[in-house]
């Protein structure tokens, strides 16, 4: 967020350091609400979707060039927000899932993590280099709209082998 408000939205590097910090602090109530309705009987894969599906829509309209500044702002308060709900969901689906897969639970948070990095590894370097490739910030939905296909796709996935696997 930082190097968009600088390099489109004309923020000083003081606002946009500001603006960053204050969108990162948002992804704690987006982790909190999702395990709080996961909790509630909310099924994960919905609200893995629903995150999934609001991260792409709202991210979108933050790369976006030519939007409003306020509305590109806002786009990626929300995306971030969103952002917090799938560790929420998936924190939470520990036990269930080293029970149902006989890992221990340190193997199964393992897994997650090493997935996790290679999301923050790949993410930053595919989006700069999209970015770098079209020349504005839009290039970067293109990177966006794959991740959000692959995470929906994995999910459905991950929805049937889990039905068989129960239905076993």
């Amino acid at each position: 967020m930082p190097s968009v408000a600088v390099d489109t939205l004309g923020m000083s590097i003081e606002q946009s350091t500001l603006l960053g910090g204050l969108a990162a602090v948002l992804v704690i109530p987006g982790n909190i609400t999702a395990s709080a309705l996961l909790s509630r009987g909310i099924g994960a894969v919905l609200l893995l979707a629903t995150s999934f599906s609001a991260m792409g829509i709202f991210g979108a309209i933050f790369f976006y060039d030519g939007l409003p500044i306020l509305l590109r702002i806002l786009a990626g308060f929300v995306f971030m927000a969103s952002a917090g709900g799938p560790p929420g969901v998936i924190w939470s689906l520990v036990p269930a899932l080293s029970e149902q897969s006989g890992a221990a639970p340190a193997m199964v948070s393992g897994v997650l993590y090493q997935f996790a990095g290679i999301g923050h590894l790949a993410g930053p370097i595919t989006v700069g280099l999209a970015v770098q490739t079209s020349g504005e910030w839009t290039g970067a939905i293109s990177v966006l709209a794959l991740a959000v296909f692959l995470a929906l796709s994995l999910l459905a996935i991950g929805r049937r082998l889990l039905q068989q696997f129960n239905a076993a």
